[in-house]
């Protein structure tokens, strides 16, 4: 599923190249997102959607979403991330990815690549954390 900030807070979700059915939608966050998805996919199936043969084998109750954030929806909703260390710890200049997160300016891919490393690599780190 990708997801992109949409206007004001709101993050917009949608699934793309699966069958002849784009489910998309907008909401505040994302458990809300994939509510609505799963609601326009069951939607679709019981009306014509039968007929599609990759929409029709979906259950949405065992639906498993990978999800792809541009940068201001990532930043968004991971708020928590200072984005100023993550740029640090990808190599980048803090201001600029603070623009990336804003939408002022939008990363080619060798800067995003870094930032999701960055990221993937924070993830591991907490993986192994245990608190006493």
């Amino acid at each position: 599923m990708i997801i992109e900030k949409a206007g004001g807070k709101d993050f917009s979700g949608r699934i793309v190249n699966k069958g002849h059915f784009m489910p998309n939608t907008i909401a505040p966050d994302i458990d809300t997102i994939i509510k609505n998805i799963k609601d326009l996919i069951e939607d679709y199936q019981q009306h014509g959607g039968d007929k599609d043969p990759f929409w029709k084998r979906v259950k949405t109750d065992e639906l498993d979403f990978t999800f792809r954030y541009d940068m201001q929806s990532f930043f968004m909703k991971h708020d928590y991330l200072n984005i100023t260390n993550v740029a640090k710890l990808a190599g980048l200049n803090p201001g600029l990815v603070r623009q990336y997160a804003s939408g002022v300016k939008h990363p080619r891919k060798p800067q995003a690549d870094k930032i999701a490393k960055t990221v993937r690599g924070l993830a591991k780190q907490l993986e192994k954390v245990e608190l006493v």
